[in-house]
């Protein structure tokens, strides 16, 4: 029953992909997220902290230099942030965005994407944690900041902040945001942008790393679940036949 599920839903994303406004990116994003660090292990020849963070805002002033922006806590969401363990080696960091179909991709995305690895991890935080007391979902930016402290990403966390983000009137965020202090190394990681993308057909400039669909077979392979079996198949069937051809 479980393995006619699994198969079940599959099938539906290889059918639907071929109609005109079916989104397979917003119904698969969930499988690569959930195999990212074994796809970014294989790829990089290194270990990842987790979590890795989905939808990472990173302020719109930073990336856009118009004087109407300057200062502005409006942001754009990259897809995805990851950044390896501390080991022997440097740090590397990475903003990476998912393309299911290689015809997809947005100039103005990747404009994004590369002014965005412009800027150092620490800018990029700094950014965050300005965005955070101002936006309309506050709370939901606590909790992603806890989520950032996971990756060891600062000096200094108020162990209050958890609390606040449960308490009905979060009095007290912004001072106690004021109190992080992001780890000053930071300031020297600049950020790698990454696509991952169906094939290595697709025309990209020169900056950005490319992680293939196969590239994303061979890291899950050895993977013995009935999911990452059945996703590679799928991962096969939307880089080797055209949207719309079956």
């Amino acid at each position: 029953m479980e393995n006619d599920l699994i198969e079940s839903l599959f099938d539906h994303m290889d059918e639907l992909r071929n109609l005109p406004d079916y989104q397979l990116e917003r119904r698969a994003e969930i499988f690569f997220y959930l195999f990212l660090p074994s796809i970014l292990e294989e790829k990089f020849k290194t270990s990842f902290k987790e979590p890795i963070i989905p939808e990472f805002p990173v302020k719109i002033d930073l990336i856009k230099k118009e004087p109407e922006k300057k200062d502005s806590n409006h942001s754009i969401k990259i897809d995805y942030f990851a950044i390896t363990n501390n080991t022997n080696d440097a740090r590397r960091a990475f903003f990476i965005e998912l393309k299911t179909d290689g015809n997809s991709i947005d100039p103005e995305q990747s404009r994004n994407l590369l002014e965005t690895c412009n800027n150092n991890l620490s800018v990029l935080l700094d950014g965050v944690l300005k965005i955070a007391p101002n936006s309309s979902q506050k709370r939901k930016y606590l909790y992603l900041i806890s989520r950032l402290a996971e990756l060891d990403l600062f000096d200094k966390m108020p162990n209050t902040l958890d609390g606040i983000r449960k308490n009905d009137t979060l009095h007290g965020m912004s001072e106690e945001l004021r109190k992080i202090v992001i780890k000053e190394e930071l300031e020297e990681l600049m950020p790698e942008p990454v696509y991952i993308l169906p094939n290595n057909k697709v025309a990209t400039d020169d900056a950005f790393e490319i992680i293939t669909f196969e590239e994303v077979r061979k890291a899950l392979k050895e993977l013995q679940h009935p999911i990452p079996k059945r996703f590679v198949t799928s991962l096969e069937h939307w880089d080797k036949i055209e949207a719309g051809k079956r």
